[in-house]
């Protein structure tokens, strides 16, 4: 289902100050850009913890809603 989802990276990223080392980096801007993913409002990410079940909705429902 996600590879059908057409995500490019961002003329401008997201400034996330914990995500620089980061594996997936790319992907958390890309997501970002697309309004996917919001990050934790303080200029982080957090991407080592886990995302609670409202969190995990809520990326579905607007990974869905880009789909339709």
């Amino acid at each position: 289902m996600l590879s059908r989802l057409t995500i490019h990276k961002p003329a401008e990223a997201a400034e996330f100050s914990d995500i620089s080392q980061n594996w997936a980096k790319d992907h958390i801007e890309a997501l970002f850009a697309e309004g996917v993913i919001n990050g934790r409002g303080n200029g982080t990410f957090k991407p080592n913890d886990y995302a609670s079940r409202a969190e995990s909705v809520t990326m579905l429902l607007r990974l869905l809603d880009k789909l339709v």
